[in-house]
């Protein structure tokens, strides 16, 4: 699909089956040592936040929320629950 936008074009195209596109991060890949933690460390404390997490592998935040995100982008990992109440639920 093309379209005109102001003096700008964008062309959009669709895929016919997107079935075959690999994800971002293919689960084959070997977990680092660190997403190996932060998983034992949220099977056993699951309330666990990102500060408390870092403080317990003696490890920055940032470092944490970079693997947790990964983790979660291969399905390993997830959050559940409310804001005020939530959880990690590891999926091994």
């Amino acid at each position: 699909m093309i379209q005109e936008i102001d003096e700008a074009i964008r062309v959009t195209i669709f895929r016919k089956d997107s079935s075959h596109v690999p994800s971002d991060e293919p689960t084959t890949l070997p977990l680092s040592d660190l997403e190996k933690d932060i998983l034992a460390l949220l099977q056993n404390e699951p309330m666990l936040k990102i500060r408390e997490i870092a403080a317990n592998l003696d490890t920055g935040e940032s470092k944490i929320k970079h693997a947790t995100v990964r983790l979660k982008k291969r399905g390993l990992l997830s959050r559940s629950g409310s804001k005020q109440s939530s959880y990690w639920k590891v999926n091994l």
